[in-house]
């Protein structure tokens, strides 16, 4: 996790508001030479005189502009930082297997790069700050995770450095760079699976509709039943097992009755899994559970989970070589990579 870069990295000019008024065009007057002149410097080009190039480096410099880590990390072919943002509390991150594949997956392709990694969790209270210190240079490149709708601020970072997103994002999908899944089509298919089964009132819990991963899921969900004429109470809840076992709660103390449960994660199905147990209810025999992800938590006991699989160390991998390549990109392009899903039959379901 801690080699470094040997290509150049592009660098794109600064936007304005919380990051900052300094541009390439800036740099570019202080030096007495040209933004494209500025723009070779940083990006490594051979084709600069080292009067020039020291000139450029002293007016970056100068003007504390976000990238001279980065245009230093160039000049003396020193790391560059890359960062894992992950706007949950540290509870939900420590808890949840599904954020440790996706970190393994990324650490794992940075240990053959030069590039150093460093991983910041931050609560909602926190995440402002986070994001201004992340657009004060203290990061070359970005990788977003749990995007909810509160974090519309990431896109004034993006609009500074790479960021590649780990889902889909709230912000829309023309002019980002994530890796998904097929979030709705999987959650369709799984619904599907139970309404094949016989499965007449088929419930839903969800994770937090302000995430379009939840909200793609919930929507898969609600696609299957109406097609099919199924009924169904559906419960909101927050990806964590806790939630799951409170949202199991609330199923079987509400008044509409059912045969099957949709959980939107593995940590909410296991969850539900043991409450239905706990109040005499056989699974699948009297309630059917299907849930996803495919991590840790569907084979931590019997029965164990059918469950929707994605691969979220691929998902991990994938989005680092996404960022690699747009730190090395000039202008960068917006690229998007699904990873395909699966259902895996188990004891639930």
């Amino acid at each position: 996790m801690t080699n470094q870069i040997t290509n150049p990295v592009s660098v794109e000019a600064p936007s304005e508001g919380l990051l900052g008024s300094i541009t390439l065009e800036s740099v570019g007057a202080a030096a007495g030479v040209s933004r494209s002149t500025v723009s070779r410097v940083v990006n490594g080009s051979p084709n600069v005189s080292q009067k020039t190039v020291d000139a450029v480096m002293k007016a970056i410099a100068d003007l504390g502009y976000v990238h001279n880590r980065v245009a230093a990390a160039l000049a003396s072919k020193q790391a560059s930082v890359v960062t894992a943002l992950i706007p949950e509390d540290l509870d939900l991150f420590f808890k949840d297997p599904y954020f440790h594949a996706m970190i393994s997956g990324i650490q794992d392709h940075f240990a053959s790069t030069n590039l150093v990694l460093n991983l910041m969790i931050a609560s909602r209270d926190s995440f402002p700050k986070v994001l201004s210190s992340l657009a004060g240079g203290q990061s070359d490149g970005v990788l977003v995770f749990s995007h909810h709708t509160e974090h519309q601020l990431v896109d004034a970072l993006e609009r500074r450095m790479p960021v590649v997103f780990g889902g889909r994002p709230v912000l829309g999908d023309e002019a980002h760079s994530y890796v998904d899944v097929d979030n709705s089509a999987a959650s369709k298919m799984a619904t599907e699976y139970l309404i094949g089964l016989g499965c007449k009132h088929i419930a839903a819990i969800t994770g937090p509709q302000d995430m379009p991963s939840a909200a793609d899921r919930a929507a898969g969900y609600l696609q299957a039943v109406r097609a099919a004429g199924v009924t169904g109470p559906l419960v909101e809840s927050d990806f964590t097992a806790e939630g799951g076992a409170r949202a199991a709660l609330e199923l079987l103390d509400g008044n509409e009755p059912f045969d099957a449960v949709f959980a939107a994660n593995d940590l909410m199905a296991r969850a539900a899994v043991k409450t239905f147990i706990a109040r005499g209810l056989r699974v699948p025999e009297d309630i059917a559970v299907v849930g996803f992800d495919d991590s840790p938590a569907a084979v931590s006991e019997h029965p164990y989970l059918t469950t929707v699989k994605q691969d979220a160390y691929e998902q991990g991998r994938s989005m680092a070589q996404m960022l690699q390549e747009q730190l090395l990109m000039h202008p960068r392009e917006a690229r998007v990579i699904q990873l395909p899903t699966e259902l895996v039959i188990r004891e639930t379901a």
